[in-house]
């Protein structure tokens, strides 16, 4: 992958980023409300933090002894690489989160006071844009690193582990599916554990509440309430950052895998005037998913700051349905031309599969 592309792939992480925060900035700045509606907040923030913490102290165990045998007997850098992965998918997570037991109150603050559903969805999306773009930035930014470190995808890159080597192990491959495999096992932590509690208790709370003494649905009355409250930031919002950003890399790290098995497929049999259209082929195939993610990134950032900036009426569904046609239209428009970019120089006669070759990339283009 050309220094370009990386240089083109952070510039738009870091976009994305400094918008995060700014908005996360935004969000704490907000009033909370009554005195009643800041103390119910703290309760369930508090809870929230609680609930994370005591996960996590099994969470850095697992993550640390999975990582030393990795590395031990597996490929020497998968355990750091491993590690990175946990890393990014827990940085989004803690920070969907907490964005969200700051943005929860303060939009239903801003329905209080304005009776306004444009103003009331601006607070939203200005909450929920923090852990929307995380989930592509850090995820992004980590698979990034671990290629920009280690030089990229190779298919002839051996690799073993400090104490014992696998037959046939590619470092390269072993370095990214790592990566994955540490943003997937932080994903089903908080999956499992954080969709038990909220299930356990919004199902104690509906029994306690509304089946036994006839109370609305979460009446804050209710105890259970609270822990059903809580439930929901730490899995359907920490629970989703991290499997959304778990499902954005391993798209991309299978991606890179196929590049590679592709590669070894025609290697084989090819003639040897052929090898440099192959090794361009090659590039272009491992350089391609990370291009469209950055670009995916660039086009849902945009279409973000549309709608923050846009004023929205007493139908928000206009903008935000017009925010999202922006962000795909744009993601589309760009894909192609970083397709165009990346593989048009790829001398695809030389392989004998033109026609194949041109339609391989073409085809997902017309099909949206």
């Amino acid at each position: 992958m050309s220094v370009k592309w990386f240089v083109v792939i952070f510039c738009v992480i870091a976009a994305a980023i400094a918008y995060v925060f700014w908005n996360y900035v935004r969000i704490r700045k907000m009033p909370e409300g009554t005195s009643e509606m800041s103390e119910m907040a703290g309760i369930i923030r508090s809870g929230a933090n609680t609930f994370m913490r005591t996960e996590y102290r099994t969470i850095t165990v697992v993550v640390a002894v999975l990582a030393l045998v990795f590395s031990l007997f597996v490929e020497k850098t998968s355990g750091l690489t491993f590690l990175m992965g946990a890393l990014m998918s827990s940085c989004v997570c803690v920070l969907g989160m907490r964005s969200a037991t700051y943005a929860n109150v303060r939009t239903a603050n801003k329905a209080r006071e304005t009776r306004s559903i444009g103003e009331t969805v601006k607070v939203a999306l200005c909450g929920g844009s923090v852990s929307g773009l995380s989930v592509q930035a850090f995820g992004l930014l980590g698979l990034g690193l671990v290629l920009l470190i280690f030089g990229g995808v190779r298919h002839d890159a051996p690799g073993g582990g400090l104490l014992a080597t696998l037959e046939g192990v590619n470092a390269s491959i072993m370095r990214v599916s790592t990566y994955s495999l540490g943003c997937s096992l932080v994903a089903m932590f908080n999956r499992v554990a954080g969709g038990n509690y909220t299930k356990a208790a919004d199902i104690s709370a509906d029994i306690l509440a509304k089946v036994r003494n006839d109370l609305p649905e979460d009446d804050s009355r209710v105890p259970n309430v609270i822990a059903d409250f809580i439930g929901d930031n730490v899995n359907d919002i920490a629970g989703n950052c991290s499997d959304l950003l778990e499902s954005f890399v391993a798209t991309m790290s299978a991606a890179l895998m196929i590049g590679v098995i592709l590669y070894q497929r025609y290697a084989s049999g090819i003639a040897p005037d052929a090898a440099p259209a192959l090794e361009a082929a090659f590039g272009a195939t491992v350089t391609y998913p990370l291009v469209l993610g950055g670009l995916g990134l660039l086009g849902c950032l945009l279409g973000l700051v549309y709608a923050a900036v846009k004023k929205m009426g007493n139908n928000p569904s206009k903008e935000l349905n017009l925010a999202t046609w922006i962000s795909a239209g744009l993601t589309l428009v760009l894909g192609l031309g970083g397709a165009y970019i990346v593989f048009g120089k790829v001398d695809a006669a030389m392989l004998r599969d033109t026609y194949h070759w041109v339609a391989g990339w073409i085809t997902p283009w017309l099909c949206m």
